[in-house]
């Protein structure tokens, strides 16, 4: 009786540690979200214009009448129109909808860390480690530790929405291959985590061909047995696709979305600049822990729960580099895959430490590295995002965005542009979004067939013949930091028959400009310096 008691005691004590770094994960979470809370990149507004429209009884749409799909996540932006039609919406005020979106975010994010947390007790009590299995509940501290994480749960995209569900769907399958791999009965496991795939179709683009490559690959190294009972999962996933994809079709005319169509480049540049970013992402997120890595043949072995979740991890690591990733700070592609990529990263480097050198090293001084690389990590991977986006911390106070001038240029452009003009530029989303009376014309493609199909790389494709055969009534060029103009300015401004036909009629160094104020630069100090040039059709 005595050594069931020192048992359940050890067990409850080691199941006190786990839930101790859980603890400490929710508390490093919350100081993330709050530094990174007025982080919000221009894209992060493109959406809310569609949900607008749509509340509006335009349709999802960016311009009435034109059906464009120049969003990246169907389902989030219906859940913003929900929003609007709650009352978050532009009428009440401006930031409204940014305000739930990112409200949204947070609550996303503290939810995929209490799955993850869930996951981790639940593979400590399966005592895979021995003495150490507690020790993969620092994936959950790791994973918040990753500066990206709070960085993009916060941005006010559909980024933490993905994260979620990832984490959810990985979960249930790894739980229900164990199951599989104990000869126990996991279709409702399956059924559910297909049903998660599914929805995550509807979520991200990438999604369909990271899920289709994964199980691909699972499936071909898996026995007969596994494949088929993989069929409950493999069904409701295609189904909500397939639901996607008529609607998409019936409603926009054609099967991939058209901001997929407007970024894609493909070439060897492509693979190399994915290549980069991804080294880099890894780089920045596991770091050394990577080193733990040469544990994962081991861990893998005769594993087929631990294969799946590497199989799936590697497919969408694959698809960053072939996308060629990304110009957002803080590797963007990587967050949703960032809890499980921890919880595989942490399990092979336990699993490693089981050798003859690792047995001797004290679990106190695994936890002490690891906390100690995962403060640095944050603090290094805090740095880089400001560096690449200047914002204010959110620590010193809410504001719910990073660009008071992005602002105030939209409020410049509403008050000298005439209501129903066509206004032509590369960034889609503060302006159209804060001047809904405007037609627009997206230079980057992503809210344009037209352009989104011309030749070129990624959404550098306007060229001067299909802007000026457009003939837009104004057109404004927006200088990032007030010195690196856009691609499109560059085209059409080395472009002769552009200078015949447009004029300046507004820039942000003219002195009566509201736009250049003292009172709205004093506010810059931690905020991305922007400068713009607005120009008129003369004939």
């Amino acid at each position: 009786m005595s050594s069931i008691g020192a048992s359940t005691g050890q067990e409850g004590f080691r199941r006190g540690q786990i839930l101790l770094v859980i603890a400490a994960a929710f508390a490093w979470l919350a100081v993330g979200l709050l530094d990174a809370w007025n982080f919000t990149v221009d894209d992060t507004i493109i959406p809310f214009r569609y949900a607008e429209n749509l509340s509006a009884g335009f349709g999802l749409v960016f311009n009435p009448g034109d059906r464009v799909e120049g969003y990246s996540s169907p389902l989030w932006t219906l859940m913003l129109a929900g929003f609007t039609r709650l009352g978050w919406s532009r009428q009440g005020s401006e930031l409204a909808l940014l305000m739930a979106a990112k409200l949204a975010g947070a609550v996303l994010a503290v939810a995929t860390i209490a799955l993850l947390g869930g996951f981790v007790m639940w593979l400590g009590r399966r005592r895979e480690w021995g003495s150490r299995s507690e020790l993969i509940g620092l994936a959950v501290l790791c994973t918040v530790a990753t500066y990206s994480f709070p960085l993009w749960s916060m941005s006010g995209l559909e980024t933490p929405l993905c994260a979620l569900l990832v984490t959810l769907g990985l979960m249930l399958h790894f739980i229900a291959v164990s199951r599989l791999d104990a000869g126990r009965d996991a279709r409702g496991l399956l059924v559910a985590g297909g049903v998660v795939f599914g929805v995550l179709t509807w979520v991200r683009p990438e999604q369909p061909f990271v899920w289709g490559l994964a199980f691909a690959v699972f499936l071909a190294i898996s026995p007969k047995r596994v494949r088929v009972a993989l069929l409950a999962s493999i069904v409701p996933t295609l189904v909500l696709y397939a639901a996607l994809e008529a609607w998409r079709w019936s409603y926009y005319g054609q099967w991939v979305p058209n901001s997929v169509i407007a970024k894609w480049g493909g070439g060897l540049l492509t693979i190399v600049l994915g290549t980069k970013y991804t080294l880099a992402g890894l780089g920045a997120s596991i770091g050394f822990v990577s080193l733990g890595l040469c544990g994962l043949p081991a861990l893998l072995r005769g594993r087929r729960d631990w294969q799946f979740l590497a199989v799936y991890c590697g497919a969408m690591i694959l698809f960053i580099a072939s996308a060629g990733g990304d110009w957002m700070p803080g590797y963007r592609f990587f967050v949703p895959v960032f809890p499980m990529l921890w919880v595989l990263a942490i399990a092979a480097t336990l699993k490693l430490l089981e050798g003859d050198v690792g047995a001797g090293i004290p679990r106190a001084v695994i936890v002490g590295m690891v906390s100690v690389f995962a403060l640095a990590g944050f603090a290094s991977g805090r740095s880089l995002a400001r560096a690449e986006y200047p914002m204010a911390t959110g620590l010193k106070g809410i504001r719910w965005h990073s660009s008071s001038e992005r602002i105030a240029l939209a409020h410049e452009i509403g008050r000298i542009v005439p209501a129903g003009s066509v206004l032509a530029l590369f960034e889609a989303g503060y302006v159209p979004y804060l001047c809904p009376q405007l037609k627009i014309m997206d230079d980057s493609g992503l809210n344009d067939r037209q352009i989104a199909r011309l030749p070129g790389r990624h959404m550098y494709k306007l060229t001067a013949d299909h802007f000026l055969s457009r003939k837009p009534d104004y057109y404004l060029a927006v200088m990032t930091r007030g010195t690196n103009p856009t691609a499109d300015w560059l085209t059409l401004v080395n472009d002769p028959r552009f200078a015949a036909q447009y004029e300046i009629v507004s820039r942000s160094d003219r002195s009566a400009n509201t736009f250049a104020t003292t009172a709205v630069r004093g506010e810059l100090a931690n905020e991305e310096r922007i400068g713009y040039l607005l120009y008129r059709r003369i004939r």
